[in-house]
């Protein structure tokens, strides 16, 4: 009886350790601060930094509170309105980032894009989907868009994800 009890507990401390990782993934962080500053994402002594690269400056931007955000329907032209159904074509490339993110803090971070679905695809200068950028180094990204079976009218979006390797 008492191997049958012992077993019971730890399974119910298993399952609570399961439960509790799965309500820190829900954690959400603002940026609300009473005393001090907070520095912009495009400040140089920010923990993770960005900057736009070469001819795709329009496309990101910077709100009041210091967060950035991208805007791919910059990069059309000639008075282009929206994205071909059926195209597939990328903002950048291997060769020409459309934005670096340089990692000033003291541990690796990983960068990934969710919420994209293959619509919306964010690489790195190699290719890679997600990447891992060390203490003191810096990444260029590049967008990859693939709306071959969308519907007219669709909407492209996603999240950027910064987190601790």
């Amino acid at each position: 009886m008492r191997i049958k009890i012992g077993a019971l507990l730890i399974a119910v401390a298993l399952l609570a350790l399961t439960y509790g990782s799965a309500a820190m993934t829900s954690l959400t962080i603002d940026r609300t601060v009473t005393a001090g500053t907070v520095k912009t994402d495009t400040d140089a002594n920010v923990v993770v930094k960005f900057a736009a690269l070469g001819a795709y400056t329009s496309l990101m931007s910077t709100d009041a509170d210091g967060v950035v955000s991208f805007d791919l329907g910059e990069a059309l032209t000639n008075g282009a309105t929206g994205f071909n159904a059926d195209a597939q074509f990328a903002i950048g490339s291997t060769t020409a980032g459309v934005f670096q993110i340089t990692n000033n803090s003291n541990i690796s971070i990983t960068v990934s894009l969710s919420g994209g679905g293959t619509g919306l695809v964010l690489k790195d200068l190699t290719g890679a989907t997600s990447s891992t950028i060390t203490s003191g180094s810096a990444q260029s990204f590049y967008f990859e868009i693939n709306t071959a079976g969308m519907a007219a009218g669709s909407s492209l979006g996603g999240t950027l994800q910064i987190r601790k390797a």
